[in-house]
């Protein structure tokens, strides 16, 4: 599984694609009176009135379908933040207990830090009562948090299903104290869970 970035649920993207989208049909829009003041202002032959006609229903037609495109994307910018609200309301909460319990056990139990996601659905660490970036901290730290929110997800999403895991080089990053915890709930996961796990660390081998 992939880390998610900040991209994944930025809403600005797509606003900003919108906005170009809007400066596109007012060009066009403008095209169209400029070409309707000309054709009644002069061009009397048969020629020109017919030409100016054609290209008078060409950016119609293209401002027609730029509006549509702009209501398809102010629909996507709605329904992503809609579905961002029911995702923080259905899972925010049991996601940074999931977690908190999973670092707890990564860490012998000596973990002082949680992780949750703010309103913008980015992950961060609370240490100390103060949530902080994840780029604030170690790689261990963040490779360790990543890996309790991968399996924090698949427990909230599959609650009555069992799905095999896979895993590629997952703890390349851990230290042996961190590597025997991990091996440990890695043992404990597989035993109603298939897993398949692979290193080419000896020392990782569990």
């Amino acid at each position: 599984m992939r880390k998610f970035t900040e991209e994944d649920f930025d809403l600005k993207i797509p606003q900003k694609r919108l906005k170009f989208l809007e400066t596109c049909v007012k060009n066009i829009i403008e095209q169209v009176g400029r070409i309707e003041g000309a054709a009644a202002a002069s061009l009397e032959t048969p020629l020109n009135r017919a030409g100016l006609k054609q290209l008078h229903n060409n950016l119609l037609k293209d401002r027609d379908e730029m509006e549509y495109i702009i209501y398809c994307a102010d629909s996507a910018i709605y329904h992503l933040g809609e579905g961002r609200e029911q995702l923080l309301s259905n899972y925010a909460e049991p996601l940074k207990e999931s977690v908190a319990a999973y670092l707890k056990e990564l860490s012998s139990g000596g973990a002082s830090y949680s992780a949750g996601l703010d309103k913008d659905l980015n992950l961060f660490i609370e240490a100390d009562g103060e949530p902080r970036d994840l780029n604030y901290f170690s790689q261990g730290l963040q490779d360790l948090t990543y890996f309790a929110l991968r399996m924090s997800m698949l427990d909230l999403i599959y609650k009555k299903e069992k799905p095999f895991i896979i895993l590629d080089e997952p703890f390349a990053s851990y230290d042996d104290r961190h590597m025997e915890m991990a091996g440990a709930l890695l043992k404990k996961t597989a035993a109603d869970k298939q897993v398949i796990y692979m290193t080419s660390q000896k020392a990782h081998v569990i």
